[in-house]
């Protein structure tokens, strides 16, 4: 094991001891400090703390650069819920296990050590890393607040966090998630026909919607290459009502809503509030629109002579944050190492691939900012 993987599977380990979850600040922001514990030492590195709706994150890059920098990694320490015991990482064979080994911890270590590796070696290269805590519930308060408040607008990002060592993402779908709420007037259930039942309307209305997302579904032939359609999910159904003999006079549901993108995010609302009746009212509550990139050519060439295997450019279905710096027309590059049961108790990422995930970056870097560079790193 080289050096370089040495320091990376160390740091990623440490990362995952962390339980930083959303319902655990103190563990978000010890990630994001141990995260900026490794960088800090670089005399010519800058680093701007900030922190937005209670997320704490960093932006860090050249102290003597004025402006925004040429290549931007980015990263985010949150990570999804897990037992206790997910939070100790472990190897096997080839594979470190442990949460967020793979969304994505191991890819905030890789980068870490490459922004490292460059400033240490180059202190005016204009390259930044920013590390947020937010990733997993929008972005809004990290990636989000740092462009659209702070202003970030880096040449090019490159986020780790979608797509596979060989494979690149060219399109995310766009996300909307909210509740339905329907109103109607209780009563007891031995008369229903004096009530207007609030369940009874919620589900009418979800009926409806559903049946017209099935609208969206394409051949079984196009199924099979990805299902690249508008979708709509129910995830949580509730009513106020604990009595059992009582008609509900409200209820709600929380939809989850995935479209390509042929439609903005205010297309679908209005979508969805065209189909409901004049009782049941939609309240999105995380917005985000697809994500449409065309990754560099100097990326493929280099992925593809690194891996020595072709390069496929990929649509994905889940969002990321990159789609904060497409919407201002900032390219982004989006693979990473070989990664697996992501949110799931066996989330691990592969070691082999991560070296070679550092390899291909690392040659980009040096043909990207060439001009830059007097000496390799």
């Amino acid at each position: 094991m080289t050096e370089i993987e040495t320091r990376i599977l160390e740091l990623l380990k440490d990362l995952i001891l962390i339980p930083s979850t959303a319902s655990n600040p103190d563990g978000l922001s010890h990630a994001v400090r141990l995260v900026r514990n490794h960088i800090e030492s670089i005399p010519s590195v800058e680093i701007e703390d900030y922190n937005s709706g209670g997320r704490p994150s960093f932006l860090a890059k050249p102290r003597s650069l004025d402006g925004n920098v040429r290549v931007l990694f980015v990263g985010h320490v949150d990570v999804v819920e897990a037992e206790p015991e997910g939070f100790h990482p472990k190897i096997e064979g080839n594979r470190l296990y442990g949460r967020g080994a793979g969304d994505m911890k191991g890819q905030v270590a890789l980068i870490t050590e490459l922004f490292k590796q460059f400033l240490s070696s180059r202190p005016d290269l204009p390259i930044g890393l920013m590390i947020t805590s937010d990733e997993e519930s929008g972005g809004e308060h990290g990636v989000g607040y740092l462009v659209n408040e702070m202003g970030c607008r880096p040449g090019l990002a490159i986020i780790p966090d979608s797509g596979s060592l060989n494979e690149i993402v060219r399109l995310e779908k766009g996300v909307i998630e909210g509740r339905l709420v329907s109103k109607g007037n209780s009563g007891h259930s031995a008369r229903p026909w004096t009530c207007d039942n609030a369940v009874h309307r919620l589900l009418k209305n979800i009926t409806k919607l559903t049946n017209h997302f099935n609208s969206f579904k394409l051949s079984e032939t196009e199924k099979k290459i990805g299902h690249w359609h508008h979708t709509i999910s129910v995830n949580t159904l509730k009513t106020e009502n604990t009595t059992p003999n009582s008609v509900p006079g409200s209820a709600e549901a929380v939809i989850d809503i995935r479209f390509t993108e042929v439609k903005t995010s205010s297309d679908m609302v209005a979508m969805v509030n065209e189909l409901l009746d004049d009782k049941t009212v939609f309240y999105p509550e995380l917005t985000s629109e697809p994500l449409v990139t065309e990754p560099d050519p100097v990326f493929l060439r280099i992925t593809r002579q690194i891996t020595e295997r072709p390069v496929k450019l990929i649509r994905e279905h889940g969002g990321s944050d990159g789609r904060f710096f497409t919407m201002l027309k900032i390219p982004v590059i989006m693979s990473r190492p070989k990664v697996g049961g992501l949110h799931s108790d066996n989330e691990w990422i592969e070691i082999d691939s991560m070296l070679k995930y550092y390899q291909i970056i690392a040659a980009y870097l040096r043909e990207k900012l060439s001009n830059d560079i007097q000496n390799d790193v």
